[in-house]
């Protein structure tokens, strides 16, 4: 698919599953997304360049997909005990694209009628 990826960001605040090299799973939070990559939330450090299976619970409408993907660990911040990884989507397919995408024009059609989770979570950690 050789359409540009929406550019639109979202703050979000819901619960991914990330699959480890051993086959396990953990859980993470995941605070904003965009047609690039994530940004979450996670106890524990990640490796720069590391890449990463993620399980993203998407809906919109009245659908719900819980998309399968894989990106690439770009950042890590240290901040109040928990680690802010963002991490890059890395070929995504158009299978994968098209949910990503209805979902983010989803979001960005409601997003007036709701407070950024970074907002809420700034305000209650300060």
């Amino acid at each position: 698919m050789n359409e540009q990826r929406h550019p639109f960001q979202c703050n979000t605040d819901r619960q991914i599953l990330i699959e480890l090299s051993d086959g396990s799973h953990v859980h993470a939070r995941m605070i904003n997304i965009s047609g690039n990559g994530v940004g979450i939330i996670y106890a524990e450090t990640a490796d720069i360049g590391a890449r990463l299976h993620l399980v993203l619970p998407l809906s919109y409408d009245e659908t719900h997909v819980d998309l399968k993907l894989t990106g690439v660990v770009r950042d890590v911040h240290l901040r109040q005990g928990r680690y802010f990884i963002g991490i890059e989507f890395c070929d995504l397919t158009e299978s994968q694209q098209l949910p990503l995408a209805k979902f983010l024009k989803f979001k960005e059609a409601h997003r007036a009628s709701s407070p950024g989770v970074m907002a809420s979570y700034r305000n209650s950690s300060a």
